[in-house]
Parts: structure tokens; sequence; C-alpha cells
């Protein structure tokens, strides 16, 4: 189950959404204007009380993502609406959980990650672990699979890709024949 702010940030990583976008995103697995209309025909929230302290834990949860700096007021927008900062960007990329697609096919993953990014480092090695990769060194891990875009495109983000080499395994090795 991903947690209303992953799925906050997520969503405005599309572009700005106004409050009461924000409001159904994390309340809802779904979204969108289908969303409230079904939300107004249900009764969701039958009295007043109920609809004020709503209001006000939504106040809430959205200036403790202001405080944490992840969103921020989107003066281009006529309604009130929050676009996500480039800290709330790097916090979606550290909490994202990837896959890699299965295939025969082997990938070297190899890294030399500056110590004074030492963060990086270790989300990029939790990400490859969660991809099934492993390591044969703190900094060359293989595994079988193809690595999946969104983790491509948060190497990107981090801005880490320069550190990185992939290599892909399509035939095995020719030591043995000269060495036997």
């Amino acid at each position: 189950m991903l947690s209303a702010r992953f799925k906050i940030l997520d969503a405005l990583t599309k572009g700005s959404v106004t409050a009461a976008g924000i409001f159904l995103i994390a309340c809802s697995p779904y979204g969108g204007e289908v969303l409230i209309k079904a939300i107004e025909e249900s009764g969701f929230i039958r009295d007043a009380e109920a609809k004020r302290r709503e209001r006000k834990k939504f106040a809430v949860y959205i200036n403790r993502l202001k405080t944490d700096g992840l969103i921020e007021k989107d003066e281009s927008m006529i309604e009130k609406a929050f676009k996500i900062t480039e800290k709330g960007k790097l916090w979606l990329v550290k909490s994202r959980k990837y896959s890699a697609c299965p295939s025969s096919e082997v990938q070297i993953i190899s890294f030399d990650i500056p110590e004074k990014e030492r963060g990086k480092r270790q989300w990029l090695r939790a990400a490859l672990s969660h991809m099934s990769f492993t390591p044969i060194q703190q900094s060359v891990w293989i595994g079988k699979g193809l690595i999946s875009k969104d983790f491509l495109e948060d190497i990107k983000t981090l801005k880490i890709y320069p550190y990185l080499e992939i290599f892909s395994v399509s035939k095995s090795g020719t030591l043995r024949k000269i060495i036997y």
C-alpha cells in the first residue's frame, strides 16, 4: 500500500494539483473528477463537524509537506494549487521500489559514487538488492533481468549517471577456453 505522501508527490511530478485534487489523491487509490462526483453522491462526509475535522487534518498534512520542503504553492495557478519541489522529487525517488523485468540476459552494474554522496550510494545498493541483484563486490552487482525505465530516470534525477556503468552479458566468457 502506497503512503499518502508518496501518492501526492508522485501525482505532483505530472504537474500542479489543486488542494482538492491533493485531498482526493491522499484519500484514495484512484483520484480525478470521477472520484469527486462519487464522493459527493455517496455523502462520504455527512455532518459539518466531520467535514471540519477532515479539512483540518488535511491542512495539517499539506502544511507538513510544505514545512518539509517537499511541495510549494504554485503561483501560476488561479486556484490554490501546489507543485513538487526538487527535494520532493528526491524523496520520491528514494521511496520508490523497483523490479527488474524477467530476462535470461545477465546485467552487470558497476559504480564509483564519491564518498560525499554516500546516501545516493546506499540508495543504489538498496534499489539493486530490491531488484534481486547480487553484489560481487560493494560496487559491482550482477543479476538477471532488464532494468526498468523508472530506475534509469531516477538515476538521472539523482545525477549519479556519470558514476555508473551498466553492462549486458550476452555470451559466456572466453577465459575458460584459453586456460583449459
